[in-house]
């Protein structure tokens, strides 16, 4: 479970998106929900930030915009980001 924020900066990994929903389905009603969502927003923002800086294929628009979806998600429940990661997201974006 600690290595797979990880592995979800990684574009492209739908098939660990599934395991952190089931993951976050079952800490539902415990204390480390919301930690486990701030991980997931950290890497949902660093994902976002590698799909941005490795290139501009359409190919990935899907992609992009499903992790998108999961980040405006996790922006209204979590409701406070790293302002490190939010600096890289915005930066990366912006260029």
């Amino acid at each position: 479970m600690d290595q797979l924020p990880a592995a979800l900066e990684r574009a492209g990994n739908e098939e660990s998106w599934a395991v952190a929903d089931a993951i976050s389905r079952v800490l539902k009603n415990s204390e480390e929900l919301h930690s486990w969502r701030r991980h997931l927003l950290s890497a949902c923002m660093k994902g976002l930030v590698a799909m941005y800086s490795s290139s501009k294929d359409e190919s990935k628009q899907e992609v992009e915009r499903s992790v998108l979806l999961r980040l405006e998600e996790l922006l209204c429940v979590v409701e406070e980001v790293d302002p490190d990661d939010w600096c890289s997201f915005v930066k990366t974006g912006l260029k």
